[in-house]
């Protein structure tokens, strides 16, 4: 699990010699259970770290492969949780620990366990002298069972995800394989990434395993908020070797998306193995289904435009879609090209498109749309300021007014999402905040 603060001072209890721990004090440690809120106060008089943070030590007897979440709360000091336990030479082992993973200053730890031990969980404090009460949940699941170590020769049930960007329904307790490369999606940092997508409930336990002899595995994880895949999770190699694990316990219903990466933007296969508290035979919801021969795009969730999307059909290139307008006009709604449903376009502002009222660059294209289907419309460009408008087609000469517009800042994405009043045909006009060229990607996809 990913820290939200990296304590960059190793922190170990005093040894005898500065009497601050002894196998007495170990055993003194006040129990853990699992559901049942402890609650302590950090004073004056506690045992110390060399941070000199005071800190409490609490036990409890856990088992190899056992799913565990650890929640430290306190309102009066920014918490911060450890998580090991003493080895055959009386030696702290650090497993894991955590600074706000709970929320604001409150801490938290999920994990499946390492091994067979009598564990230790420290209730520190993030920073010398403070003081408090505080509370801590031990809750328990059950034990999971590992991944294979390799996905079976020629398995009948392994998940290829064959076209770069789709978005593919994740599978649980079956071996999935992909290949990271040019197609797909990118992170901020240019790198390659998978989408596989899972409907989860709260309160499930999801571990996931990410293997390949090709890349360097970088996992990542998260849930899709109002159309928007936002980053929660990441590992490098807790799986051995350079291979990736996360164990996560999903706090909503709702859409997530598992993101096998590569460290230092890695292109080659992989394979994925992902298995939940709630059993191995649930499957995640695909997306909706493309119109026949349009493929879904794979929507850019953050940082900068890069390589990656799912490429739809082109839209023109010097030529303005809209036949270059007077300001304000309508232009001819026979010179422009139509959307669809599942259909990425990438075109281009540039000298010659249509000009807006004030004087920036705009495409128009012609969506027909059915009543009451929910839509998202995203646009987004490295380039410029994206600028997003939705409305009916205008008629007699009217000019083009917009029912919904939205705007985004460069290398972000523009997004609307609209329920389609009636029957009938719609403009979507790719715009821009100021005058300037560049490229820009929109897509239109079912709004869930």
């Amino acid at each position: 699990m990913v820290s939200c603060f990296e304590r960059r001072a190793v922190l170990i209890v005093a040894l005898a010699a500065t009497g601050m721990l002894l196998p007495s004090d170990a055993e003194a440690q006040a129990v853990l259970r699992p559901g049942v809120t402890a609650k302590g106060e950090l004073k004056s008089g506690d045992l110390k770290l060399d941070d000199d943070t005071y800190a409490d030590l609490w036990r409890f007897t856990g088992t190899r492969g056992q799913q565990v979440r650890i929640t430290m709360r306190a309102p009066s000091f920014d918490a911060y949780l450890q998580l090991g336990y003493y080895n055959e030479k009386g030696e702290w082992a650090s497993v894991d620990s955590d600074d706000d993973g709970a929320g604001g200053t409150d801490a938290k730890i999920e994990l499946v366990l390492p091994r067979d031990a009598e564990f230790t969980v420290r209730a520190n404090t993030l920073k010398v002298g403070e003081t408090g009460a505080y509370s801590l949940l031990l809750e328990s699941g059950g034990v999971s069972a590992p991944a294979p170590s390799a996905p079976p020769s020629g398995s009948s049930n392994a998940v290829t995800s064959t076209s770069p960007g789709a978005r593919m329904p994740l599978v649980l307790g079956q071996w999935l394989s992909g290949t990271l490369g040019m197609g797909d999606d990118t992170l901020s940092d240019g790198s390659f990434a998978d989408i596989w997508v899972y409907q989860g409930r709260r309160g499930e336990t999801l571990t996931m395993v990410q293997k390949s002899d090709a890349v360097d595995s970088y996992l990542t994880f998260g849930p899709v908020v109002s159309g928007r895949w936002s980053w929660a999770e990441a590992d490098n190699n807790s799986a051995g070797g350079k291979d990736s694990k996360l164990v996560v316990t999903l706090n909503s219903d709702g859409e997530y998306w598992v993101r096998p990466n590569a460290l230092f933007s890695g292109k080659g296969p992989y394979t994925l193995f992902v298995t939940s508290s709630r059993g191995d035979q649930s499957v995640g919801a695909a997306p909706a289904a493309a119109p026949s021969g349009a493929p879904m795009p794979a929507v850019g969730s953050v940082g900068p435009l890069q390589q990656g999307l799912t490429p739809g059909v082109a839209a023109p290139q010097g030529a303005p879609p809209s036949g270059a307008a007077p300001a304000g006009a309508a232009p001819s709604a026979g010179r422009m090209p139509e959307i669809q449903m599942g259909q990425t376009i990438r075109g281009r502002l540039a000298a010659g498109d249509a000009l807006s009222f004030d004087t920036t660059y705009i495409d128009t294209y012609v969506y027909r749309g059915k009543r009451g289907e929910r839509i998202n419309i995203i646009m987004m460009s490295p380039d410029f300021g994206s600028y997003l408008l939705f409305g009916r087609e205008p008629s007699g000469g009217a000019r083009f007014s917009s029912l919904e517009h939205v705007g985004a800042g460069a290398g972000r994405e523009a997004k609307i999402t609209v329920t389609v009043p009636d029957d009938g045909t719609y403009w979507i006009q790719a715009n821009e905040f100021k005058p300037s060229e560049g490229s820009y990607v929109l897509t239109i996809e079912p709004a869930r």
